[in-house]
This record gives C-alpha cells, sequence and structure tokens, in this order.
C-alpha cells in the first residue's frame, strides 16, 4: 500500500528531485564499483564476511540519495518569486500568516477557493511553511480545506483580529510575571486592536475596498 507525502508536492518539483537522485545513483553505482575494485583489503580484514560491510556502505549512501532528493524537492517551492528571502530578508511568521489570510480573504471576495500551489505562490512562500501556517488556523477554525487540497476562509474577516494572529503563530502579548513590560505590552495590543477586513481596507486602493468590505461584513 503507498503512502502519500506529508504534503502536496507539485509534480514538476517531485520529477526533478527524482531525476537528480537517479542520476546521482547511477554515478554512484559506478564510483562505488571503482572503490570496491580498487580496494580488496575487506577481504584481508573481514574474510568471508566482507560483503556485509559493503552492504551496509551501499545502504547508508542510498539512503543519503533519497533523502537529498526529498530535502532538494521540498526546498524547490522556495525559488518560486522572493520565497527564498523570507527567513533572513523578507518578513516574519506574522506577515507571512496575515498574506495568507488576506489572499483567502479576497478568493472569497472574487468567488474563488485556492488551492495551496496557488496560495503559496501568491504570498511567495514554501509549500511547508504554508502548509504549517494553515493547520495552525485551521484549529482557530478560520480557514478550511477541500478534499482536493483547495483552501477558503471558514469565518468573515471581522472575526479575525490582527492581535490574535500574531498571539497564535508568534508569541502571547501578556505578562505573567511583574517584569515591567505591562504598559508596552498594552500598547503593542492596542496597536494591533485591528480586524482583518480593516486591515485589507487599510492595504487595498479605495476602488476595491467597498467590496471587501461587503465580502468582510458578510458571513460564509
Amino acid at each position: 500500500m503507498s503512502r502519500s507525502p506529508n504534503c502536496f508536492v507539485p509534480r514538476s518539483h517531485a520529477l526533478i528531485a527524482a531525476l537528480f537522485s537517479s542520476a546521482c545513483l547511477e554515478l554512484m553505482k559506478m564510483l562505488f564499483g571503482l572503490y570496491i575494485k580498487q580496494f580488496t583489503t575487506y577481504n584481508l580484514v573481514y574474510g568471508t564476511f566482507a560483503s556485509f560491510p559493503i552492504f551496509l556502505m551501499w545502504l547508508y549512501l542510498c539512503w543519503v540519495l533519497i533523502l537529498a532528493g526529498a530535502v532538494l524537492s521540498a526546498s524547490l517551492s522556495y525559488w518560486h518569486g522572493n520565497g527564498w528571502r523570507w527567513d533572513n530578508h523578507h518578513g516574519t511568521r506574522f506577515e507571512q500568516a496575515v498574506q495568507i489570510l488576506a489572499a483567502l480573504a479576497r478568493a472569497h471576495q472574487n468567488g474563488e477557493v485556492l488551492h495551496i500551489d496557488q496560495l503559496r505562490r501568491k504570498v511567495e512562500l514554501g509549500i511547508d511553511a504554508t502548509q504549517q501556517l494553515l493547520e495552525q488556523m485551521t484549529a482557530k477554525q478560520w480557514v478550511e480545506s477541500t478534499r482536493d487540497g483547495e483552501w477558503i476562509l471558514a469565518c468573515s474577516s471581522e472575526r479575525i483580529s490582527l492581535l490574535t494572529v500574531f498571539e497564535l503563530v508568534v508569541s502571547p502579548l501578556n505578562s505573567e510575571v511583574d517584569s515591567g513590560l505591562e504598559s508596552h505590552l498594552e500598547l503593542a495590543r492596542s496597536a494591533l486592536d485591528l480586524s482583518l477586513a480593516d486591515y485589507l481596507l487599510d492595504s487595498q486602493p479605495a476602488s476595491s475596498a467597498v467590496s471587501i468590505a461587503i465580502s468582510g461584513n458578510s458571513p460564509i
């Protein structure tokens, strides 16, 4: 019985990784054969058991190539647009989460549903990071997925505040000890006390603001 990957993998990425692993496997077979022919000390050291360490070495190298192909497949989605820049230069987890919610809200406004591959391209983020954030949002019942791997906004954008998004993906803005940070945390909470619908209104041109507000106020 075959098992599917833990998350969606584009066919082109899987094909590239498969070709890479196959080419490396063929090259390894050739080099490994030359190595065994040149170094005959295995028979002198291990005698009749010489084939056992050779088999273990071959098994280890095969698994290294298989895992390298899996890593390559998982990494390719970051090379679309600016996805590769997110970690160090292009935003935070909070910004990623807000952009995902904004993309889903705009898709809802247009009567569309977004496959995870379309969604990660819109926000220029890797598939694994997009999937992880979507799973966190699903637990809050903000988003839902279909059987075909498509995602929709599961509640009104008026009911999602930037503060709750921040506290979900970053850290709660409160303090359980007397650290002197209470006033600063309260300022941060006040600054983020904005709904997703209001954020979209502020970030969109006036021509589309009215339609976004209407879709945000209507339940899904």
